[in-house]
């Protein structure tokens, strides 16, 4: 574990997402106004917006292999979300359902987890 990986836990939760839209110019998770915006959701609902939104190249083997759904037509993105809320409060991510929510005047789309 890298100094920088110790000093994020406990800190931020990140998600690797590959993501492809029919139309390229939707695909814009990091712009400033993007087509669609993202949240993290926790097991008691309270939801974040993202700190940071990066573009990936994920093009080695391992890479590929690890995250098989990454294709050629695919923008691939690091998603960093805090895991407090505005008012300072702990995310709750474990005990429920959590969800990784993207939505935008196209629609919406849900990653749910019940996590133990």
């Amino acid at each position: 574990m890298t100094r920088r990986d110790e000093a994020e836990l406990g800190r931020i939760a990140r998600f690797t997402i590959s993501a492809y839209m029919p139309v390229r110019q939707w695909n814009n998770l990091d712009d400033e106004e993007p087509s669609y915006r993202l949240w993290l959701v926790d097991a008691d609902g309270r939801k974040v917006a993202p700190d940071r939104i990066t573009v990936v190249k994920l093009e080695t083997r391992a890479e590929r292999l690890y995250f098989p759904i990454v294709h050629e037509w695919a923008k691939n993105y690091s998603v960093e979300f805090p895991l407090r809320d505005d008012d300072g409060e702990l995310l709750r991510l474990s005990g429920g359902r959590v969800t990784l929510l993207a939505a935008g005047i196209q629609g919406t789309a849900r990653l749910e987890w019940d996590v133990p």
